[in-house]
């Protein structure tokens, strides 16, 4: 039992060093490739979003696995639906923004949040 839990701790050191054990979604600090996100872009952007028809704004904590396959449905609905802007809101790196979000919206902050809006107004919230 104890060579077979020796070569389990070897491979999976092994895996760690390599960095095969996880491959993050794109959303994450450490993956080099962009999102197909649009960056909200501060205020500004949060007012540009809300002369959409249609909008989504996705709201993630780069670092919770939770947003990691939350970022996974949203793409997926960003593939089936390329006509509706997603926009992309790191809570991390953006906290004030959020906030600012939430106070305009009235709704309260949660991550990963969807929020679609409709015409400047939230049409439904996803948490």
């Amino acid at each position: 039992m104890r060579a077979e839990f020796r070569d389990f701790r070897n491979r999976f050191a092994a895996g760690m060093h390599q960095k095969q054990w996880i491959k993050p979604a794109n959303m994450f600090w450490n993956q080099k490739e962009e999102s197909t996100m649009l960056p909200l872009g501060g205020e500004d952007g949060f007012a540009r979003m809300g002369e959409q028809e249609v909008a989504v704004l996705f709201k993630h904590s780069p670092t919770c696995m939770i947003s990691m396959m939350a970022n996974t449905q949203v793409e997926k609905f960003q593939r089936a639906h390329p006509e509706v802007p997603v926009y992309l809101i790191s809570v991390k790196k953006e906290r004030p923004m959020s906030n600012f979000i939430a106070e305009a919206t009235g709704i309260e902050h949660a991550s990963p949040q969807i929020i679609v809006f409709r015409k400047r107004s939230p049409a439904a919230v996803a948490t």
